[in-house]
């Protein structure tokens, strides 16, 4: 081997390990691969294929073709501006479950020497998907607790756990059943544990590939110890209800009492007490018949005074109404005054016109009679002429 080959060859030595590789379903992972940057001049021809059944990823060549089967159209590409740094990584895209613990390794041509890797950058692909809607039901019928989650990549690990008196503990004999859809290749989990005498219980589901786990916990009606407490309770309000009901009783229909150390002359003790009895219940009577006279009696107040606010509204809105009919009167005196004045003006207006044509008339007829006047005594005047004349030729 050539000092030349020795040296690429050790060069190329980290890219000769297996690279884990890890991808949630539906995001891109890179796939990488870097060769020496002295070897890139040698550089004859890369491709990308998968390990198992040797399906081609990507080719490449000096002349700058490359080829991508219809597999991995639009999935896979490389990064051309970096290749003569010799970074002949690629990139896969949208992720798919099938695509799960594939191989993939790069296949190099060199010029001059002997391939310093075969295979080159090999990797493995594990794919993940979360599990989602995570649901935990109790029924407190059978005591049995059920975990449900779907969506996930690839088999789920589920634990339960549960917390009683003695604290918590590592729940065992859970029954799982997984479900894969035919399509999607994601699984659907669900889970079931018996949870007899526990207050609480938690459903874990972890995921392998992405290192993730998801949780669930819910609290348990321990009916048992609840219809305990619920027992004791009860037997507690009856007794001390029977113990107030005897008390009662006995103060009220047994008429003596005890006393210690002394003479009591029981017969005379009871009566003195019913007669106490009685004179307090005389008392109380008085009291409540004095109280409901007194209530009577306010009741009367009330009355009146409500019959007294009654009346004087009443006058009140009489005054009102006969206060408005007397203005509406006197607006309708001074109106009927004020048209009989005016009435008055024009008849006097009127006697002054007729009066004053009157004297016109009068004048006329005087300035008519003077003229007749005039006119007469023209004639007497010609016929006294005419006798004059009459006798001057005489």
């Amino acid at each position: 081997m050539s000092p030349t080959s020795l040296v690429i060859l050790l060069l190329c030595a980290p890219i000769m390990d297996q690279i884990p590789l890890q991808a949630p379903v539906g995001r891109s992972i890179l796939i990488p691969c870097s060769l020496p940057a002295n070897s890139s001049e040698s550089l004859k021809w890369f491709y990308w294929q998968e390990d198992q059944s040797h399906d081609v990823l990507f080719y490449w060549n000096p002349s700058g073709k490359t080829e991508i089967p219809d597999k991995y159209r639009d999935r896979v590409e490389a990064f051309n501006t970096e290749l003569s740094s010799g970074n002949i990584s690629v990139r896969l895209n949208d992720v798919v479950v099938v695509d799960d613990k594939k191989t993939f390794y790069a296949s190099v041509g060199w010029t001059g020497g002997p391939n310093p890797c075969d295979p080159c950058c090999e990797s493995t692909l594990q794919v993940s998907a979360p599990y989602q809607d995570l649901v935990l039901t109790v029924n407190e019928t059978t005591k049995n607790a059920t975990c449900t989650a779907r969506g996930g990549y690839p088999r789920p690990r589920v634990s339960w756990t549960g917390q009683n008196k003695s604290g918590s503990a590592q729940l065992h004999g859970a029954l799982t059943e997984l479900l894969q859809d035919p399509t999607e290749k994601t699984f659907s989990v669900e889970s079931s544990v018996s949870v007899k005498d526990l207050q609480s219980v938690t459903c874990l589901i972890y995921n392998p590939h992405s290192n993730q786990t998801i949780r669930k916990n819910v609290e348990i009606y321990v009916s048992g110890e609840s219809q305990t407490q619920n027992h004791w309770v009860f037997v507690t309000l009856a007794i001390s209800a029977i113990l107030v009901l005897l008390l009662w009783l006995f103060r009220k229909y047994i008429p003596w009492r005890i006393c210690f150390g002394c003479t009591v002359n029981i017969p005379a003790a009871a009566a003195a007490a019913d007669a106490t009895g009685a004179d307090d219940d005389d008392d109380a009577a008085e009291d409540e018949v004095t109280a409901d006279d007194e209530n009577a009696a306010d009741d009367d107040d009330i009355a009146a005074a409500d019959d007294d606010d009654a009346v004087a509204a009443d006058d009140a809105a009489e005054d009102d109404v006969i206060a408005d009919d007397d203005d509406i009167a006197a607006d309708d005196d001074d109106d009927a005054v004020a048209a009989d004045d005016a009435a008055e003006d024009d008849v006097i207006a009127d006697d002054d016109d007729i009066a004053a044509g009157a004297d016109d008339d009068d004048d006329d007829a005087a300035a008519a009679e003077d003229d007749v006047t005039d006119d007469d005594d023209a004639v007497a005047a010609d016929d006294d002429a005419a006798a004059a004349e009459g006798e001057t030729k005489l």
